[in-house]
């Protein structure tokens, strides 16, 4: 699906029982050269996705991973401010998908928190309450 095995596993949602499991794997393939940076940008169908470009950072940021399974990524080398093609950073979907844990933990390694949209941030306090 034009995935690396790194995006792959980062695209478990974190309520997801296998997810200790993927950190592990992740870890591995850390360990043993991965590129946390490298894009993913083909959907299962063949076609280009909208967030074209999503890093395993931001995918991780989306599905709710805790500041301890972001900072994996970031120690091996993850851009904390990379964008997608539609511009929003790992910062912007942690917010967006009200993973207070990952946003206050990317604002703490140096993202850039000032790119946020009235959206985002709507949708972070609704997802938060």
């Amino acid at each position: 699906y034009g995935n690396t095995a790194l995006y792959f596993l980062s695209t478990h949602r974190s309520s997801n029982p296998i997810t200790p499991t993927c950190i592990l794997g992740m870890a591995w393939l850390l360990e043993h050269g991965a590129d946390p940076n490298v894009t993913s940008s083909i959907a299962p169908s063949g076609k280009p996705v909208p967030s074209d470009g999503e890093t395993p950072l931001q995918r991780a940021a989306a599905s709710g991973w805790d500041a301890d399974a972001l900072q994996l990524l970031v120690d091996h080398g993850a851009s904390v401010d990379a964008r997608r093609a539609d511009g929003r950073s790992a910062y912007a979907l942690a917010v967006r998908a009200g993973n207070r844990s990952g946003a206050d933990y990317l604002e703490r390694a140096g993202a850039d928190t000032a790119s946020l949209s009235p959206i985002d941030e709507l949708l972070g306090a609704c997802l938060t309450n």
